[in-house]
């Protein structure tokens, strides 16, 4: 109720901070009865700021680079001016940009004081435009968005490895909880599940030091009241295979360093593990002594997020699988001198790996030495080669390492299901673009592959699906924009490459792969542009540039076999949890189809098509993270290498597209509810009409509500209405003063009708209390003193007000005229009577004194003759009421009118 008007808060319109101009004819669109209700705010800002600079005459001069938040603004935009804004801006620490309802955001590799808790609630209390860009905008724009049309909607992140997707989805997330404005457990489980799939999904690379080796879908789910009641974890991919090898400037998955850093000695003598370069699996990529300082920070962060999702005894138990992976690793393997079986070289390994996972150790030992292989007279039981044996033993330390990183994604999602939910936010954090020029594996296709599908999805989005809605609704744009697209590349990646490694059986020849390919797309003219032979491989054309690609081992990988014989073993397993892990393991190839005769490109394809599907069904916001240089060093701003990210994502056909089409539309009816306030006359539309009679209402809207000036800025198709950023800006900050506005009126209406509630109460109250206190000085005895009671409210005593005013009549001179044979005795009006008065006592005037409460029907007979009316007139004396008597055999009406009194006597009345 006692909010300070919008001007005190710092609240400015949207489109004003974006254009640094007032919104024209903003008073006018406001209905007349609430604009002297607005406060006086101040709309413009230097117009230089933004737009430029005068000269003597008046005219422009060039644009001011660094200060456009929005690149629509810029004048004749090209890559060149882009560029330079961007440096300009990333040169003051202004490190986000919009394109319309896109954020560009360039990763400023260094700590900025722009997250802290302040600015989230600045930007939990604003709307978006309010303030300069940035995530948090974009996340409350998506909030907003949910909140008032009950659509789910999507915050899509993407770039390349590097560029700060994986910090913009955890800000994200933090930017939501505050908003939610109550905090939960379930908030709690969702912030904390973050740092713990962190450290069990991502690794150094040699473009990121924390990067995503796994696509997530992140799903925050509201209650109808807004606030976060749930959510689900979806993820994509886990690239298992760094489990067992790295480049040597890589490192593996960040838990296993935390482990080796932080643990305390009792479980690591448990555990038996030692430094992180004692093992195999850890030894081929980077180890420095400069890292465990930050290994230990995520040790006990990924411990704080255990404590809460986990229970103690599953906490051990995912330490145990860990331990048992390294030392499974360390487990090498030799040709016996003149026999066909193996030896394993570190029994120590082995034993503790047996151990751990609770399964006998010669069980262990005769699975990974001995295999099985299938011929037209049946299994035959063979003996493994050096080869086939570490083989099998990194296929089992992939597959039970991704069972236990499932396991923990089930147990978050255990933890944040909600049973009811209206809608939620998707944010979606998958792998960067990749190209590391030389040994490209099959997982850097499979990568490069989600992004083309993503930026294919994003060009449908904001390009193709744009026009077909523009042709659909029958609205027509000059010189319409031209934009590229990628669906070459996919097809080739999905009907050629795709389709052939999963058509070759597991143990075909390698070398046949790529001819099969290439014969293949000789015969697809669409296909023709984006594929070549290389030297160990193909070449493919991407969205983001060519990249060759090594085929080594791809057949093998694509398969991803499994060993049936050490997962049947690990069932038996003593403890409970390494076989929930083996059965989910099962479950999960039956369930994707990815056991025998499946492969893993080919539900890793099912994964993305899911996935784009859920997109298709929210409200996407895009956020483009660019990385401002290859050497990840702060202030440093690489223009070639922004410029080319800039191009492949197709900002300047982004840009385009918004400055010529319509950026916004809604439908008739929507659009209607929404913004009537602001016209006049405008009553609310029943859903029943036809479409015919919403656009009629709708076209009357639009006159009533947009200046002449700016009509051009909006057409009416056949069932929405289409219009673009200044038109939806000018809107919006209308519609934020038109609601202002009547919060007021309504504020105004409701303190009014409160204060004159309590101002009836206090004067019911207060008459009923002048009614009992004359009742009771009209009848009191003559010579009685009254007895003092100790009330709220203190019953004057008259005598002494008498005795005061013949000492200083000028104090109460009205006393005077109450004492009994005082010649000034005159008649003293009571509030309420009904005008009958009641001759002073003794006096010799014959004056009257009105009686208490006038209006009785009895009345009391006074010294000569006149009538007394009595007490608390208006109100009948019932049949109990006792009389007193009175001088000449009149009664007199008990007081108190109907309350019979304890023990009744028979006063004489006065005289």
């Amino acid at each position: 109720p006692d909010a300070p008007p919008p001007g005190e808060l710092g609240i400015r319109p949207w489109n004003s901070r974006r254009t640094g101009q007032p919104v024209p004819g903003m008073d006018a669109m406001l209905p007349p009865a609430l604009a002297p209700m607005l406060p006086s705010m101040d709309l413009s800002e230097d117009l230089t700021e933004q737009k430029g600079e005068e000269d003597e005459e008046g005219g422009m001069l060039t644009q001011r680079t660094g200060k456009l938040d929005d690149l629509l603004l810029m004048d004749l935009p090209t890559n060149g001016k882009v560029v330079a804004e961007l440096k300009a801006r990333y040169s003051g620490d202004a490190i986000y940009t919009y394109i319309g309802n896109i954020l560009i955001a360039v990763n400023p590799y260094k700590q900025m004081p722009i997250y802290t808790k302040e600015v989230v609630m600045e930007y939990t209390a604003e709307r978006v435009g309010s303030l300069p860009p940035h995530i948090f905008a974009t996340s409350d724009h998506a909030y907003s968005r949910m909140v008032m049309t009950r659509n789910n909607q999507s915050i899509v992140i993407s770039g390349e490895s590097g560029s700060g997707k994986t910090e913009s989805m955890k800000l994200v997330l933090t930017y939501l909880t505050a908003k939610s404005n109550q905090y939960s457990n379930v908030q709690e489980r969702i912030v904390l599940s973050n740092p713990l799939l962190e450290a069990f999904g991502n690794a150094r690379t040699l473009r990121n030091d924390n990067s995503s080796r796994f696509g997530k879908l992140v799903e925050v789910r509201f209650d109808p009241s807004g606030c976060i009641c749930g959510g689900n974890i979806r993820r994509y991919l886990l690239e298992k295979s760094r489990v067992v090898r790295q480049r040597k400037e890589e490192r593996s998955f960040h838990i296993f360093y935390q482990l080796c850093v932080g643990m305390d000695d009792e479980m690591r003598d448990r555990l038996q593990l030692t430094q992180a370069a004692d093992y195999e699996y850890l030894r081929g990529g980077s180890l420095s002594a400069s890292d465990e300082d930050w290994d230990l920070e995520g040790y006990f962060s990924t411990e704080d997020a255990l404590g809460v999702l986990v229970t103690p005894q599953e906490r051990v138990f995912v330490f145990t699988v860990i331990a048992a992976i390294l030392h499974l690793g360390n487990m090498g393997f030799a040709p016996r001198e003149n026999e066909v079986r193996l030896k394993i070289v570190s029994k120590e390994s082995l034993n503790y790996a047996a151990l751990l996972m609770g399964i006998d150790t010669d069980d262990m030992k005769t699975v990974l030495t001995r295999g099985t292989t299938t011929t037209a007279a049946g299994d035959v039981e063979r003996h493994l080669t050096v080869a086939e044996a570490r083989a099998a033993r990194d296929a089992v330390a992939k597959e039970l390492y991704s069972s236990l990183f499932d396991w923990l994604v089930k147990r978050v999602n255990d933890g944040i299901c909600a049973e009811q939910w209206v809608s939620y936010i998707g944010i979606l954090d998958i792998f960067g673009f990749e190209d590391f020029k030389a040994g490209n594996s099959y997982e850097q296709f499979c990568v490069n592959y989600a992004n083309e599908v993503l930026q294919f999805y994003f060009n449908k989005v904001c390009f193709a699906e744009e026009f077909r809605i523009y042709e659909r609704e029958g609205v027509n744009i000059a010189d319409p924009p031209t934009f590229a697209t990628q669906k070459p590349s996919v097809t080739l990646m999905e009907d050629i490459v795709f389709a052939t490694l999963n058509g070759m059986a597991m143990g075909a020849d390698e070398a046949s792969f790529v001819p099969a390919v290439d014969s293949e797309v000789q015969h697809r003219e669409d296909v023709k542009a984006v594929f070549r032979v290389a030297a160990r491989g193909f070449a493919v054309r991407h969205f983001a540039g060519e990249v060759e690609y090594e085929v080594a081992d791809w057949v093998e990988t694509n398969h991803d076999p499994l060993f049936p014989g050490f997962v049947k073993l690990l069932q038996e397993s003593q403890y409970d949890f390494i076989q929930r892990l083996a059965d989910s393991t099962m479950e999960a190839r039956k369930f994707t189809g990815s056991g025998s005769g499946a492969t893993l490109g080919g539900g890793f394809q099912q994964s993305l098509k899911d996935l784009v599907s859920k997109l298709q069904e929210t409200d996407p916001h895009f956020v483009r993270c660019i990385k401002p240089n290859h050497e990840k060093k702060p202030d440093k701003f690489d223009t070639a290498l922004v410029e080319e990210q800039l191009r492949y994502t197709g900002t300047l056909e982004t840009m385009n597209i918004r400055l010529k089409g319509f950026p916004y539309h809604d439908g008739f009816k929507a659009f209607y509810d929404k913004y009537r306030i602001l016209g006049k006359n405008s009553p609310p539309l029943r859903n029943d009409l036809p479409i015919s009679k919403y656009r009629g209402s709708v076209a009357m809207l639009c006159r009533s509500i947009v200046p002449v000036a700016k009509r051009h800025l909006y057409v009416l198709g056949k069932n929405r209405v289409f219009y673009r950023d200044a038109l939806f800006g000018m809107l919006e900050d209308s519609l934020v003063l038109a609601e202002y506005a009547y919060v007021v009126r309504l504020q105004h209406w409701w303190r009014g009708r409160y204060l004159r509630l309590r101002f009836l109460r206090i004067r019911r109250a207060t008459r009923v209390l002048q009614r009992y206190t004359r009742e009771y000085l009209a009848h009191r005895p003559a010579g009685v003193r009254p007895r003092k009671v100790q009330a709220r409210v203190a019953i004057p005593d008259v005598e002494a007000m008498v005795e005061a005013a013949k000492k200083d009549p000028v104090i109460l001179p009205s006393a005077v005229a109450m004492q009994p044979g005082s010649a000034a005795s005159r008649a003293i009006p009571a509030p309420g009577s009904s005008g009958k008065t009641i001759p002073a006592p003794g006096g010799a005037s014959r004056s009257a004194i009105p009686a208490p409460g006038g209006g009785s029907k009895k009345a009391i007979p006074a010294p000569g003759g006149s009538k007394i009316p009595a007490p608390g007139g208006g109100v009948k004396s019932p049949p109990c009421a006792r009389a007193i008597p009175a001088p000449g055999g009149s009664r007199i009406p008990a007081p108190g009118g109907g309350a019979k009194p304890q023990s009744a006597h028979a006063i004489p009345a006065p005289g």
